[in-house]
C-alpha cells in the first residue's frame, strides 16, 4: 500500500517516517485503542491437568529460560504444580520414590532432584575458554563450572558423582582425601578446583550420623590412593563414549554401586546432565561426537541399570525352585549333594556300646599326687551315691527327687508332645511343586538332568504360555530366549568368562542332541508371571546356571533286533518336546552396554 508518510529522506538517501498521519491499517484489521485494550495473561488452573500453559486466547505460551511473572502468578503456577503433584501422586503414579528430601512414600508434592536441576539448568553459564587451550585443561575447567553454586541434595549422588571425577582423572583420592587433579595454563592448580568440595551445598533433611559414615566410606574419603589421573582424563576424552560405557557398567559394579538401588537410578542421570552442559556451550567441539555417543548409552542405562536388580531378585524363580525340590541342587560342579538319611542305631546296639559309667567316672577322676595314684573308687562310689546316680531301676524308685532315669523326665525322656505342638514357620521358604503348573505328572521319574552349564547368556526375547501347543512343558510356560554372549574373555580376572559345561551325562540311557554352548540358543522355562520383568530388556546379559532336563530312553520290555531299538532311541532324541531347560540360580545380571574395566 502508498505510503504518504515516506516523503523524507536523510543524508544517506534512506527514507524515514514522520507520523502523523498514520498508514492505513490492512483490510480486515482494527487497531485497538490503548483505552480499550484489556491484557491477557497466562491462564493457570489448579484443576487443569495440562502442562502446557496457555494465555488468555488459549494460544500456547513459550517458556523462557528467565522467569517474567510477578510474585501473584508465579505463587498461583507453584499452586497449581503442587496440586498437579498431590493429584498424581494420589493415584500411586509416584508412590514409594526417593525425592530431594528423602524417601517419599505417599507421593506427596516434594520434588525430585533433577527436576529441582532441569528448572533452572538452561539458566547456567560457563565459563568462556579459548578453544586453542589443552582439551584436559578445558574440561577440567567445564566440570568447575558444573559443579559451582549447585545444590547436591543426596549424599549417595556426591558419592557417584566424586567416583566418576576419580574415573575422568579429575582427582585422585589419597589419605588425606580427595584431591584436584586440573592443571591451569600456568601448570598449577586453580583455588577454585582445589574448593570443588567446598561448594556443595546439602539439604537439611540428609544429615544423620549414618548417612555420613556411608558418604565417609564411599565418596572418596577412604585412605585409598589411585595413581595415573592423567592417562585416565586421557581416555576419556579420546573415547567418551567407551568410557561412559565402562563407568556405568563393571566401574559401577567394581566400587559397589550396582547393588544400589537408588544409585542405579541416579547415576544415569547425573552423567546426562554433565554431558548434556559439555555439549551445550561447546567448550570441546572436538568431542561432541563422541559425547553425544556417549548420551545414547547414558539413555539406555537409565533403563537397563535398575532392570539389573530387579532381574537379580527374580531368579531363582518358582520354576526353579520347583525343579531343585526334584533334581537337587547341581551349582557344585554338576554334583548332587542332596543326602541319604543316615544308618540309626537300634536301642539294643546303644546299650551294648555305651561302657559302664562308672568306668567312666574313675576314668575322668584318675590323678596323682606327689606322683602317686590316688585311690579313687570309695570317693567315686561316695560321690554317685550321693549325687543319686545308680541303675535306672534304683533311679525309678525315686520319683519324688527326679532321680535319673525317672519316669517323670530323667534325661533322654519327652516331656512334652511335640507332635501337638504347631510347626514353626518363622524363617520357612515357601515350597514349590512341579504340579502348579502340570498338575499330576510322572516328570520326576520320566525325566533325568542331562547338562549342567554356567556361561553367560544375552536375553534374546520372550514367549508367552502356548496353550495350544502339544508340548506338555510349553502349553502353561513362559520361555526365555537366551543366545550365547559374545563378550566372554579367557583372562583369569574377567567377569564374562567362556562358558563351563560343569555335567554331562554319558549314560547310554540318555539321548543328547551335538550341543556348542558358544553357538546355540538355549529356551529357558520360566513362570509367566515374570515375563513382564523382560519387556524391553533384550541384548542384556545374564551370568547363571542353566540345567537341561532330558527324558530317559524308554526300553521296550520285548527283546528285539538292535536296529529296532536304535531306531527307537533315534526318533525319542529327536522328540524336543520331551526335554527343556531351567535356571537354578544367577550369579550377575549385566547391562548390553557392559565393557570390562582394566
Amino acid at each position: 500500500m502508498s505510503d504518504p508518510a515516506a516523503t523524507t529522506v536523510d543524508a544517506g538517501e534512506v527514507p524515514y517516517y514522520i507520523w502523523p498521519p498514520f498508514p492505513t491499517p490492512p483490510e480486515g484489521v482494527k487497531i485497538i485503542p490503548f483505552k480499550e485494550f484489556k491484557p491477557k495473561g497466562i491462564i493457570v488452573s489448579a484443576d487443569s491437568d495440562e502442562e502446557d500453559e496457555v494465555d488468555g486466547d488459549g494460544v500456547k505460551t513459550v517458556r523462557l529460560d528467565v522467569d517474567h511473572v510477578g510474585p501473584e502468578e508465579k505463587a498461583a503456577r507453584d499452586r497449581a504444580k503442587r496440586a498437579r503433584r498431590r493429584r498424581k501422586g494420589a493415584s500411586g503414579a509416584d508412590a514409594g520414590t526417593a525425592v530431594a528430601g528423602g524417601y517419599n512414600p505417599k507421593g506427596d508434592m516434594k520434588q525430585y532432584w533433577h527436576e529441582i536441576w532441569a528448572e533452572t539448568e538452561k539458566m547456567r553459564r560457563a565459563t568462556p575458554v579459548d578453544t586453542r587451550m589443552d582439551l584436559s585443561e578445558r574440561f577440567s575447567q567445564i566440570m568447575v563450572d558444573f559443579l559451582t553454586g549447585r545444590t547436591i541434595p543426596i549424599r549417595g549422588l556426591q558419592s557417584i558423582f566424586d567416583h566418576f571425577r576419580v574415573f575422568t582423572g579429575l582427582i585422585e583420592k589419597t589419605a588425606q582425601g580427595s584431591k584436584t587433579i586440573g592443571p591451569t595454563k600456568e601448570g598449577k592448580n586453580s583455588k577454585d578446583q582445589d574448593d570443588m568440595s567446598d561448594e556443595v551445598e546439602y539439604s537439611d533433611d540428609d544429615k544423620d550420623e549414618e548417612e555420613e559414615e556411608e558418604v565417609a566410606k564411599d565418596s572418596g574419603l577412604s585412605a585409598v590412593e589411585i595413581t595415573g589421573q592423567e592417562d585416565q582424563m586421557l581416555s576419556f576424552l579420546e573415547n567418551p563414549e567407551r568410557q561412559i560405557a565402562i563407568f556405568l557398567s563393571s566401574f559401577y559394579r567394581d566400587r559397589g554401586m550396582a547393588w544400589d538401588p537408588e544409585k542405579l537410578r541416579d547415576g544415569p542421570i547425573l552423567i546426562q546432565f554433565i554431558l548434556e552442559f559439555i555439549i551445550r556451550h561447546r567448550t570441546m567441539p572436538e568431542i561432541e561426537k563422541g559425547l553425544r555417543k556417549a548420551l545414547v548409552i547414558v539413555e539406555q542405562a537409565k533403563i537397563e541399570l535398575p532392570a539389573t536388580k530387579r532381574i537379580a531378585e527374580t531368579f531363582p524363580e518358582p520354576f526353579g525352585y520347583a525343579c531343585m525340590e526334584v533334581f537337587g541342587n547341581k551349582s557344585t560342579m554338576g554334583i548332587d549333594i542332596s543326602w541319604e538319611k543316615p544308618n540309626i542305631l537300634e536301642p539294643s546296639q546303644v546299650v551294648e556300646l555305651i561302657p559302664d559309667e562308672k568306668d567312666i567316672v574313675r576314668d575322668a577322676m584318675d590323678v596323682e599326687v606327689n606322683g602317686k595314684p590316688l585311690e579313687t573308687d570309695a570317693a567315686v562310689k561316695a560321690a554317685m551315691d550321693l549325687a543319686g546316680w545308680g541303675d535306672a531301676n534304683e533311679g525309678n524308685a525315686s520319683t519324688e527327687t527326679g532321680d535319673w532315669g525317672a519316669d517323670v523326665g530323667g534325661w533322654g525322656e519327652e516331656l512334652i508332645d511335640e507332635s501337638a505342638q504347631p510347626a514353626p514357620t518363622w524363617g520357612e521358604l515357601p515350597t514349590h511343586t512341579l504340579a502348579r503348573w502340570f498338575g499330576p505328572t510322572t516328570l520326576p521319574m520320566s525325566h533325568i538332568v542331562a547338562r549342567v552349564e554356567q556361561s553367560a547368556r544375552v536375553i534374546l526375547g520372550t514367549e508367552p504360555p502356548l496353550a495350544t501347543s502339544p508340548s506338555q512343558f510349553r502349553a502353561p510356560m513362559g520361555v526365555l530366549i537366551l543366545g550365547p554372549s559374545q563378550k566372554t574373555s579367557t583372562h583369569e580376572l574377567s567377569t564374562v568368562r567362556p562358558p563351563w559345561m560343569m555335567f554331562e551325562d554319558l549314560d547310554p540311557c540318555v539321548q543328547l542332541k551335538p550341543y556348542d554352548p558358544s553357538l546355540d540358543t538355549i529356551r529357558v522355562l520360566v513362570d509367566p508371571s515374570i515375563l513382564p520383568t523382560f519387556e524391553g530388556k533384550e541384548r542384556m546379559e545374564m551370568i547363571g546356571v542353566w540345567i537341561q532336563v532330558v527324558e530317559r530312553k524308554q526300553e521296550s520290555p520285548e527283546s528285539g533286533s538292535g536296529s529296532k531299538k536304535k531306531k527307537k532311541s533315534k526318533s525319542s532324541a529327536a522328540d524336543s518336546s520331551k526335554e527343556f531347560w531351567y535356571c537354578e540360580k544367577t550369579l550377575q545380571i549385566m547391562p548390553s552396554f557392559w565393557i570390562e574395566h582394566e
